[in-house]
């Protein structure tokens, strides 16, 4: 009974405390709102007025914490409708005098423009990088997942822009129903695309792995079998993480939890999210650290192995993004205020996106980089000299024999042998026996020439 009396006085400073609010609407509150404040505050022994002050008390217009969580909640599943909770959010948002101009919008907005711009470019210049025309090793297969990737890059920064159009950054109590509906939705469509961006980078990765470095016939590699190895399970994944954000709940509209009157059922995505976001970090590392033992081989000093380890290690960006995104999920467990909690979660994964795509291009922009450096005005004739980081390319590969004369255009990476590793099989070279040569390939090489392979028959 104190409690209705609490309530009954509560709606009526409220209502008098704001202008956008009067008694009348104050008191067509919908029924769910003080049927939750009933049940959930005494557990936690908390009153609405201070009886000294006839204020809000502290822990009632607590913005976070076990309370604030479980009210909101209780408020979110109780009320039938999205428009009647967000009456009762409104309500505890004015009369606990929160703040009503927060906007976060501008700067997710600027993000999403800055670092698509430079995707862009980044994606530019590595087909530039590639272009014969240009003295590059020509496409692949690598360069051809990394545009099909582009795809829905250019999709998550349409839809960050539409959020932010929709109010995204905002508070969810200052917003029409409508748009918070909006938010929702797009928000929940936008993480298969997410998903399938950060994956599919990696999968690039891998895939110019195996670029650099071509099988050998009747040559078994075992970093090859590796990276075919990681390549399925880099997909799988995808593709199941994918199925399990768009099935998630029973039935789908359930997913953005806010479609009225929705019955059905949910697994607990938060969690899931989590441990998408584990696999994301994992397959992050293992990938980019995969080349590094076989890059430490090469025949170069140890400034040049330290700046084309930087090439491949700079991916360690997308993982530090992708840890940083794990601790900003707390927001979504409620769902209290989602265009203003959900920022950080969007905001991080806007950033490891675009930072997948730029590492992902970083070891194949290395050959545009030094042509450039090597004829700009500042360069000497012996710095001329000094190995690049171009790709070979296919007709350069087979013109050359092997054997690299003095003066020649270095080329890293490449699938040119830098490595000859002998194998126990033997072949037969006319009258005499022969060891047969299983070349393993390095893929990056040097003015040092390597010996010629007898011709075999």
């Amino acid at each position: 009974m104190r409690l209705a009396y609490d309530l009954l006085v509560f709606l009526v400073v409220t209502a008098q405390a704001s202008r956008s609010w009067n008694l009348t609407a104050a008191l067509e509150l919908p029924p769910c709102v003080p049927a939750c404040a009933q049940r959930i505050l005494p557990e936690y022994n908390c009153t609405l007025l201070d009886e000294t002050t006839s204020l809000p008390t502290d822990c009632y217009c607590a913005s976070a914490g076990p309370l604030a969580d479980k009210l909101s909640k209780c408020v979110l599943e109780e009320c039938p409708t999205l428009a009647e909770a967000l009456e009762g959010l409104k309500f505890q948002a004015l009369g606990c005098d929160y703040p009503r101009d927060r906007n976060r919008g501008p700067v997710l907005l600027a993000t999403a423009v800055s670092l698509f711009t430079i995707t862009t470019l980044f994606l530019i210049a590595r087909f530039l990088s590639r272009w014969p025309r240009l003295s590059g090793a020509g496409l692949s297969w690598d360069d051809g997942i990394v545009l099909a990737c582009y795809i829905p890059v250019v999709g998550i920064t349409l839809v960050a822009i539409r959020l932010v159009g929709y109010g995204s950054g905002k508070d969810s109590w200052m917003l029409p129903v409508e748009n918070v509906m909006a938010v929702a939705k797009w928000f929940w469509a936008v993480l298969p695309i997410y998903l399938a961006a950060v994956f599919f980078t990696k999968l690039s990765l891998v895939v110019l792995y195996l670029r650099i470095w071509p099988s050998e016939p009747g040559c078994r590699s075992r970093f090859r079998i590796i990276c075919w190895t990681i390549a399925a399970a880099l997909v799988a994944t995808a593709l199941a993480c994918i199925f399990s954000i768009i099935f998630a709940c029973h039935p789908i509209r359930n997913s953005w939890r806010y479609a009225d009157e929705a019955m059905g059922t949910c697994t607990q995505r938060v969690d899931a999210g989590i441990a998408y976001g584990a696999l994301n970090a994992t397959f992050d590392f293992i990938v980019i650290v995969l080349p590094i033992p076989r890059l430490l081989q090469l025949n170069v000093s140890t400034r040049q192995k330290i700046g084309i380890c930087s090439c491949f290690l700079v991916g360690l960006i997308a993982t530090v993004c992708s840890l940083i995104r794990l601790t900003r999920l707390d927001g979504l467990y409620t769902g209290r205020n989602i265009t203003w909690d959900y920022v950080d979660a969007g905001l991080w994964s806007l950033i490891e996106v675009y930072c997948s795509m730029i590492c992902c291009c970083m070891p194949s922009m290395a050959g545009l980089i030094q042509r450039c450096w090597r004829s700009g005005p500042w360069t000497t004739n012996d710095s001329r000299q000094m190995p690049s980081f171009e790709m070979m390319s296919a007709n350069e590969k087979e013109r050359d024999s092997g054997l690299f004369a003095p003066g020649y255009r270095d080329i890293i990476p490449s699938p040119t042998k830098l490595f000859r590793k002998k194998t126990s099989s033997k072949s037969t070279l006319g009258d005499k026996t022969a060891p047969n040569v299983c070349e393993k390939e390095v893929g990056f090489v040097t003015y040092m020439p390597t010996a010629q392979l007898p011709p075999e028959k």
